[in-house]
C-alpha cells in the first residue's frame, strides 16, 4: 500500500511540475507559419511575381477561402550577399494541424489548374529564381 501511495503522490507531483513549467514559459505560441526563402535570378524579380501572382496568389485566395489557410505574405529586400535570398513567402496556420490537409490541398489545386499548367508553371519558375528552402515555424508573443 506504501508503495502504490508514493508512486500516486510522485505522479501527482509531476504533473503539476508540468503545468508549472508551461506557466513559466516566457512566451505563449501563436499561430504557425511556412516560412520559404528564394533569391531571384539578377533582373528577373519582376517576371517572378507576375507568375506568383497567376498562380500562388490565385491558390493561396481560394486556400483562404476554403479555411485551409489564415493569412500569406510575401517580403521583399535585397540580398545580403550572392547566396542570401531576397524573397520570403510566409504562409500561416492557425496550429499544426494545418499542415495536415493534403487531399484537401491537391484537390484544391486540381480545381484551380490543370496538370499541364502546374508542369509548365514550375518549369518558369525554375528559369528566374532558385528556391534556397522552406522550414515551418511557430510565432510566439513575449509575455
Amino acid at each position: 500500500m506504501n508503495t502504490v501511495t508514493t508512486m500516486l503522490l510522485s505522479l501527482i507531483l509531476l504533473i503539476g511540475a508540468l503545468g508549472a513549467n508551461a506557466d513559466s514559459m516566457p512566451y505563449t505560441e501563436g499561430d504557425v507559419w511556412q516560412v520559404s526563402m528564394i533569391r531571384t535570378d539578377a533582373n528577373r524579380t519582376d517576371d517572378y511575381l507576375k507568375q506568383l501572382k497567376a498562380t500562388f496568389d490565385t491558390w493561396m485566395q481560394a486556400a483562404k477561402k476554403q479555411g485551409l489557410v489564415e493569412d500569406y505574405m510575401i517580403l521583399l529586400g535585397e540580398s545580403a550577399n550572392s547566396s542570401d535570398f531576397d524573397l520570403m513567402i510566409m504562409v500561416r496556420q492557425k496550429n499544426w494541424a494545418g499542415r495536415d490537409r493534403t487531399k484537401e490541398w491537391y484537390d484544391m489545386g486540381d480545381k484551380l489548374f490543370s496538370e499541364d499548367e502546374m508542369l509548365n508553371s514550375a518549369k518558369e519558375y525554375e528559369k528566374v529564381r532558385e528556391f534556397l528552402g522552406s522550414k515551418w515555424m511557430r510565432q510566439i508573443k513575449l509575455k
